[in-house]
């Protein structure tokens, strides 16, 4: 097993040096810092985090809180949760996972529609696709040709394709479907979706780097990123 003996010796440096390193990067120049990290990659050497959060009273634990129920088959979390896991791992942190099932979203395109003279009508339900398709059958009557249904997940998509077809309404002839996400769901969908794609794995990692910049700054804000997402044209609209 390496040590932090042996990084020392590796970057050519004192143990106190790789210490401060690992849990007070402040203390240590730039170039010092690079020397010691690419000794302890080159070693493969991992901290004992353990131990490390005992020092320092902390647990190193990042709780990640989910407003929704989800499993292990729902592509845009699983995603987002490997982004953020691989990010917080590089300073040696780990994720907890906890949901709460009884809050619910919202929407966000309403001005956009606005904007274009275009008056939007929200329906909010959880994301299953059976209960969009639910949704739709129960309300077929309201649903005009010509109407777009905008979705906040390609999961909702698919519950709302398979209403339409279950109605013999025409894809995408009489109406459209838009999804949200683009990370497998859109592909496997007959129609294959439109969708909104986004870049999740990499959404994760910032999520982890903005959040492990605030711990070290004591919870100072840390502004915005933004990541442009891609529309995707396929099967469930009009070319």
């Amino acid at each position: 097993m390496t040590t932090l003996s042996d990084v020392a010796k590796k970057a050519s440096v004192s143990k106190m040096t790789v210490s401060r390193v690992i849990n007070h990067p402040q203390q240590v120049t730039p170039e010092l810092r690079k020397i010691v990290e690419k000794a302890m990659e080159q070693l493969n050497y991992h901290p004992n985090s353990i131990a490390s959060a005992l020092a320092h009273n902390r647990t190193n634990v990042v709780k990640l809180v989910i407003l929704e129920d989800i499993d292990t088959t729902e592509p845009y979390y699983m995603n987002l949760l490997f982004g953020i896991a691989k990010g917080l791992s590089k300073k040696h942190y780990a994720i907890q996972l906890a949901t709460d099932r009884n809050v619910g979203g919202g929407d966000g395109y309403i001005n956009t529609l606005q904007k274009h003279n275009m008056i939007p009508k929200i329906f909010r339900i959880q994301n299953h696709s059976s209960l969009a398709e639910k949704l739709i059958i129960d309300n077929w009557r309201k649903f005009a040709p010509n109407t777009c249904f905008i979705c906040a997940s390609d999961r909702i998509a698919v519950g709302v394709v398979r209403a339409i077809q279950r109605k013999n309404g025409n894809i995408p002839r009489d109406f459209g479907v838009i999804g949200f996400d683009g990370v497998f769901l859109d592909q496997v969908s007959n129609p294959k979706l439109t969708t909104v794609k986004q870049n999740l794995f990499k959404l994760g990692e910032l999520l982890a780097e903005m959040i492990l910049q605030k711990i070290k700054q004591d919870g100072a804000q840390q502004g915005e990123v933004l990541i442009e997402p891609e529309l995707i044209k396929s099967e469930s609209t009009r070319k």
